[in-house]
């Protein structure tokens, strides 16, 4: 993807603060989940709660998060 095209895509995403509260669900997700990316959980838990699409290069390590944390509806997920 050239500059042009990801400037495009960045411009309709939405920046969030990863809090303290949030950092904390991520981890026992993970513990949950059996993962051991702590980013992949915060961008898990973090869609969860704000209904959005999760693009991702690693899909099967998502869904495990997603299911393991059994929320309905669960986040979209988008392969890059």
């Amino acid at each position: 993807m050239g500059f042009p095209a990801r400037a495009t895509f960045l411009a309709g995403c939405h920046v969030v603060t990863v809090g303290l509260a949030t950092a904390k669900a991520a981890g026992i997700l993970r513990g949950k989940a059996g993962t051991s990316d702590i980013v992949d959980a915060t961008v898990v838990t973090m869609a969860a709660g704000l209904g959005a699409i999760v693009w991702t290069s690693d899909p099967d390590d998502i869904r495990t998060l997603i299911d393991a944390q059994d929320i309905k509806p669960a986040p979209v997920i988008r392969t890059v």
